[in-house]
């Protein structure tokens, strides 16, 4: 292969290389996960920062939690109230963790969260095991934001679980609420 050649076949592999390159980081962009209810390519707003830390509640329960397709909730409502002089209002953001066992095959259970105001992100309903079937549990964690609550309003957050198809449970979780002034 002549000097000429090899300049050539470098030249042309390196433009396959920024080419596919462009073409992956395009294709990534593009692709981002839209929520399970408003459709292809929806994503849900989202709340930049800096948000600032206001309060923290955390919440425990180690008891049985039997779970059908009917909705029981995990934990006491937790309530956050925004502080009026904050004009910009607040974020909440929630975690959940907790354990899930006897799911009966070809179903899911599923963490539900509801909010007296503001938009919960990515969505107020997530799946999060389908493979414990049998009675050793597993842990799943979740996490949510409910943004833009407004300025001197008293949200309330609930979280509820629950199995699409016949019975389940849940034993270890804990809830880790926090309140942000954004």
């Amino acid at each position: 292969m002549t000097l000429q050649n090899r300049s050539i076949t470098t030249t042309l592999a390196l433009l396959c290389l920024f080419v596919g390159a462009f073409a992956t980081a395009t294709f990534a962009q593009s692709s981002a996960q839209p929520s399970e209810e408003a459709g292809p390519l929806a994503l849900p707003p989202v709340v930049t920062g800096p948000l600032t830390l206001s309060k923290t509640v955390v919440d425990t329960e180690n008891n049985f939690l039997g779970l059908s397709t009917t909705a029981a909730a995990a934990f006491g409502p937790v309530r956050f109230t925004c502080p009026a002089a904050h004009t910009r209002g607040c974020t909440i953001r929630l975690d959940v963790s907790s354990q899930f066992w006897n799911i009966p095959s070809g179903t899911v259970a599923q963490m539900l969260i509801s909010s007296t105001g503001g938009t919960i992100s990515p969505s107020f309903i997530v799946n999060v095991d389908a493979d414990t079937t049998g009675p050793l549990a597993s842990v799943h964690t979740f996490q949510w934001m409910i943004s833009g609550i407004p300025a001197g309003s008293t949200q309330t957050v609930n979280v509820s679980f629950d199995v699409s198809g016949g019975t389940a449970a849940s034993g270890y979780r804990t809830e880790t609420a926090q309140l942000y002034l954004n």
